[in-house]
């Protein structure tokens, strides 16, 4: 449980590497390229979602043991379209899209009018062929909201996105109740499994929010001169608005429901 860099092939360029930041919580984890802000987050081995940015678009794609969900964001047009592929169609239609954006890649690095007329052909060819239901364009709903693919949409969106905010957030306030048991042991017993501490301060060490808690932990670790009940309280202080912001972000989300 916890944060860390793992070196991961750039499939793009084989010969350069990118350094994935992976948090793992329980039975999830998240993998983000600090490059291009693309994520995927997986349950024990399971894909569940991931996003990327293509071109000018943001595409979520959400994985349910009925198919894929995939979320268009065009962020020009500012244009959102969200469509549903069976599972028994996928391999089909990863086919069709993997031709269709051929083109649609060919006209962006040159957006001249004989790839825009192939661009324009290849979309259009593609939604005369594809096996993909639209279920929402922009936020209005295409088939009836009470649809159990829409209903199955919404739910997968909601705890997909609210592991996306809450995983490191998550990760971290255990990492501070880990070090705050320790320092109140040492206030009260007067013994500290310097060891926790160590492992709870290299953890946030990669934590974007966590630089105050990092601060303390290292100065514990460092044997500096440290007023611990000071220390406890500053530490009790930051895991109270981690454990609100958790609550907030993951409000209605059943995964959740213990916090």
């Amino acid at each position: 449980m916890g944060f860390s860099v793992e070196n991961n092939t750039n499939e793009e360029n084989t010969t350069n590497s990118i350094e994935l930041i992976s948090y793992t919580y329980d039975d999830y984890t998240k993998l983000v390229n600090p490059v291009d802000g693309s994520e995927d987050i997986y349950f024990k081995s399971a894909l569940i979602y991931s996003s990327e940015q293509v071109d000018n678009s943001t595409i979520r794609t959400y994985y349910s043991p009925k198919g894929e969900y995939t979320d268009i964001i065009d962020n020009t047009l500012k244009t959102r379209e969200v469509s549903f592929t069976d599972i028994n169609n996928i391999d089909s239609e990863h086919a069709r899209l993997l031709k269709f954006h051929h083109y649609s890649k060919l006209y962006n690095d040159k957006p001249n009018i004989i790839n825009f007329l192939k661009f324009a052909k290849a979309h259009k060819n593609y939604k005369n062929i594809t096996d993909s239901i639209i279920i929402k364009i922009n936020d209005k709903s295409i088939l009836d909201p009470q649809d159990e693919i829409v209903k199955e949409f919404d739910k997968l969106e909601h705890i997909s996105q609210t592991l996306s905010f809450t995983i490191p957030y998550l990760i971290a306030s255990n990492e501070i109740e880990n070090a705050i048991s320790e320092i109140n042991s040492y206030i009260v017993n007067g013994t500290m499994n310097i060891s926790v501490i160590e492992s709870s301060m290299q953890a946030l060490g990669e934590c974007e929010f966590c630089e105050a808690s990092y601060g303390i932990l290292k100065q514990i670790v460092e044997g500096q001169n440290v007023d611990y009940r000071d220390a406890l309280s500053k530490l009790s202080n930051y895991l109270r608005n981690i454990e609100t912001t958790i609550k907030i972000n993951s409000k209605d989300c059943e995964l959740f429901e213990e916090i």
